[in-house]
C-alpha cells in the first residue's frame, strides 16, 4: 500500500528483499504470491474510486480542457502504478524465478531469455554485509535446496513407480540429456559456456572426470566419422591424395578446437590434455592408411603450398601437422610412405623449396632421433652429390671428346636410402642414349670400383622436341614414353604388340604410357579403337601431326606405376620390423647371458 501512496522514503528495500527472502524459504511463497495479488486489486479499486471516478464525473467529452484533464489523469494513474509494479517486482524477483524454473521442471514452455539477464544482475550485485553477490547470498541457497527437493521427490517416485528397466531408460534419458547440451557448446565453439561448466562441474566430486568422458566421447565419434567419410572417398576416388588432404585438415581443425577448449575452457587442466591426446591417438590409428595420409599431406604442401596462405602459416601448419604425427604409432609405416614421396619431390624437382624439405627432416629428426631421419638424410646427401658427379662427367667428356646432340643427367642414388626395386627395370632405350648411358657407366665405375650401377629408366624424365603441321611444343615426359615416341621417327604406325617387342616395356607400365599419350589431355598419340579410353593389346597407335595447344610446353603425366603398392610397402616394413625384433632379442639375451 506504501508503494501505490508513493511514501517510499520511509521504506528499507533491504529489509523488504530479505523478509520476501524469509517467506520464500519457509514455503510462504504461494501465500505471499496471493496476498500481493489482493493488495494490488485494493489499491487499483481504490485509485480508481478516489482519482479516476471524479474526474470522470466532472469531465465533458465535448469539452476540450475537460478532456484533455482526464487524458492526463489517466496517464499519471498509469505512470504511478508501472513504477510500484516494478517496485514490487524486484522484490519478488526469487519468487517470480523461482516459480518459472519450477514450471519449466513440470514442462512447460518457458521463456529463458528474459530470466537470463536477471540472473546475470543478480551475479553482479554485491551483498553489503558479506561482499559477496547477491546471487550466492540470496537466491542460491533457495535454488539449490528446491532444487535437490525437487529431483529428491522426482527420484522417489521413480524408484516407487518405476520396474528397473524403466529407471535406467530414465536415467540414460538425462545422462543424454546432459551430454546433447555440452555437445551443442562444443559444435558451437561456446568456449565460455563451456568454461562455467567447468567451474560448475569442479564442485562436484566426480564432475571433471564426467566432463573429461563426454569430451572425449565427442572427439572419438568426430574422428570416427572422418575416418568412415575418407574411406567412402577412396572407393569413390582413383587418387588418395584429394582425400588425404582432407582427412588431415579436418584432424588438424579438430586439434585445435581442443587446443582452444584447453586454453580458454578447462584452464590447461593436465588431466583433460591426458584425455585428448588419448582420444586423438585412438581415432588416427584406428584409421589404417593415416600414416600415408599425414605423408601425403606433407608432399602436397612442400610440392604446391597452401592455397592463399602466408609463408608463416605454412610453417605453422606443419608444426601441427607434426603434431598429429606424434600419435601415430606405425611411425615406421610414415616414413616408409615419406620415402617414397620424398623420392618423387627430389628426383621430379617438384618441391617448393629446399629449406621447407629440410625445415620438415628436421622437426621429424627432434621428434624421433637420427636413426629415424638417416635414410632421409642420405638421399639429400645422394641429390648433392649427384650435381657434382654430373659436373665431372662432363669434364671427363670434354676430356675423351665425346659429344651428345642433348643434355645427358644422371642421379646417382644408394639404394638403401631410396624406396626402389633393387634389380633393373628392362627397358631398351634409343641407340644414342644407349651411348651415352654406357660412357657414364665406364666413368663411373673407373671411378668407383667395386660398386655397381643399376639402372631405373622408369624414374626418369625427358624433354622431347615434338614438330607437329601447326606448330612445336615440348613435351616433357616420363622416359618410358620418351623411348615410345622416338620409334615414331621411323614409324608411321605401330601396333601395341609391335612397340612392346621393341622396348620390353612391362605390359602395365606400357599401357599406362599409351593411356597418357593418346588417351588423356594431350593426345599427342591416336589410337585406332575410339570407342572408350581403354588401351588393349590389339590397338595400333599412329603420330598425331594435327596436334595443336595453346602452351608452348606441356607436362604429360608419367603415368607408371606405383614405385611400391600399399601391401609391398606394408610388407617390406614388417620385414624391417621382423629385423628389429630379432635384434632387440638378441640385445635382450646377451645382458641376461641365457636363452629365452
Amino acid at each position: 500500500m506504501v508503494i501505490f501512496q508513493r511514501k517510499t522514503k520511509a521504506l528499507s528495500y533491504e529489509l523488504l528483499y530479505r523478509t520476501v527472502y524469509k517467506l520464500t524459504t519457509r514455503q510462504f511463497g504461494e501465500r505471499l504470491y496471493y496476498d500481493v495479488e489482493k493488495v494490488i486489486a485494493e489499491c487499483l479499486q481504490k485509485t480508481l474510486q478516489d482519482t479516476i471516478v471524479p474526474v470522470l464525473v466532472q469531465t465533458q467529452v465535448d469539452s476540450l480542457d475537460a478532456g484533455i484533464s482526464f487524458l492526463n489523469t489517466m496517464n499519471c494513474v498509469w505512470n504511478d502504478y508501472m513504477t510500484a509494479i516494478e517496485l514490487i517486482m524486484q522484490m519478488l524477483m526469487y519468487l517470480i524465478i523461482l516459480n518459472q524454473i519450477e514450471f519449466e521442471r513440470q514442462g512447460c514452455v518457458i521463456d529463458r531469455n528474459a530470466i537470463q539477464p536477471i540472473i546475470a544482475m543478480l551475479l553482479e550485485l554485491k551483498d553489503v554485509e558479506t561482499n559477496n553477490t547477491i546471487y550466492a547470498v540470496e537466491f542460491e541457497v533457495v535454488f539449490l535446496e528446491k532444487s535437490a527437493l525437487f529431483y529428491q521427490i522426482k527420484s522417489q517416485r521413480l524408484l516407487s513407480n518405476c520396474d528397473a528397466l524403466e529407471f535406467m531408460q530414465k536415467s540414460y534419458i538425462l545422462e543424454q540429456m546432459k551430454r546433447s547440451e555440452l555437445e551443442c557448446m562444443l559444435t558451437k565453439d561456446k568456449y565460455d559456456a563451456i568454461l562455467q561448466m567447468y567451474h560448475f562441474f569442479s564442485r562436484v566430486p566426480t564432475g571433471q572426470s564426467d566432463m573429461i568422458r563426454f569430451i572425449c566421447k565427442y572427439i572419438l565419434e568426430t574422428g570416427s566419422k572422418m575416418n568412415q567419410e575418407a574411406n567412402y572417398e577412396l572407393k569413390m576416388r582413383s587418387s588418395s591424395q584429394p582425400t588425404a588432404v582432407g582427412w588431415v585438415q579436418q584432424v588438424l581443425k579438430l586439434q585445435d578446437k581442443a587446443d582452444k577448449i584447453l586454453a580458454q575452457a578447462v584452464n590447461n587442466d593436465k588431466s583433460f590434455q591426458i584425455a585428448f591426446s588419448e582420444a586423438f591417438e585412438t581415432f588416427i590409428n584406428e584409421n589404417w592408411k593415416s600414416a600415408e595420409f599425414i605423408s601425403l599431406f606433407i608432399d602436397e604442401i612442400l610440392k604446391k603450398g597452401l592455397k592463399g596462405k602466408l609463408e608463416y602459416e605454412i610453417e605453422d601448419t606443419l608444426d601441427k601437422t607434426i603434431m598429429i604425427f606424434r600419435y601415430l604409432k606405425n611411425k615406421d609405416m610414415f616414413v616408409r610412405f615419406y620415402k617414397q614421396h620424398l623420392g618423387k619431390r627430389l628426383l621430379l624437382n617438384k618441391s617448393v623449396s629446399d629449406d621447407a624439405e629440410r625445415g620438415i627432416l628436421s622437426k621429424l629428426k627432434r621428434e624421433c632421433g637420427c636413426q629415424f631421419t638417416n635414410k632421409l638424410e642420405g638421399m639429400f646427401k645422394d641429390m648433392k652429390l649427384s650435381v657434382d658427379m654430373n659436373s665431372q662427367f662432363k669434364d671427363y667428356l670434354s676430356t675423351t671428346n665425346q659429344k651428345f646432340p642433348f643434355e645427358f643427367y644422371v642421379t646417382t642414388l644408394t639404394s638403401t636410402f631410396w624406396p626402389f626395386p633393387s634389380t633393373p627395370q628392362v627397358c631398351v632405350l634409343p641407340p644414342m642414349l644407349l651411348k651415352a648411358r654406357d660412357s657414364f657407366e665406364n666413368f663411373y665405375l673407373n671411378r668407383h670400383s667395386g660398386r655397381r650401377l643399376t639402372w631405373q629408366p622408369q624414374m626418369g624424365t625427358a624433354d622431347v622436341r615434338g614438330h607437329f603441321s601447326k606448330s612445336s611444343h615440348s613435351l616433357n615426359v616420363s622416359t618410358y614414353a620418351m623411348t615410345v615416341l622416338l620409334l615414331f621417327n621411323q614409324h608411321d604406325t605401330l601396333s601395341f604388340k609391335e612397340i612392346k617387342a621393341m622396348t620390353r616395356i612391362a605390359d602395365a607400365d606400357l599401357k599406362r604410357v599409351f593411356y597418357s599419350l593418346a588417351c588423356a589431355k594431350y593426345k599427342i598419340l591416336l589410337k585406332s579403337s575410339t570407342e572408350n579410353r581403354e588401351v588393349r593389346d590389339s590397338d595400333s597407335f599412329s603420330f598425331n601431326s594435327n596436334f595443336t595447344c595453346h602452351l608452348a610446353r606441356i607436362k604429360i603425366q608419367a603415368g607408371v606405376s606405383k614405385v611400391e603398392t600399399d601391401k609391398n610397402t606394408r610388407d617390406k616394413v614388417d620385414e624391417e620390423r621382423k629385423y628389429q625384433i630379432e635384434a632387440a632379442i638378441v640385445r635382450v639375451m646377451k645382458d641376461r647371458k641365457k636363452t629365452l
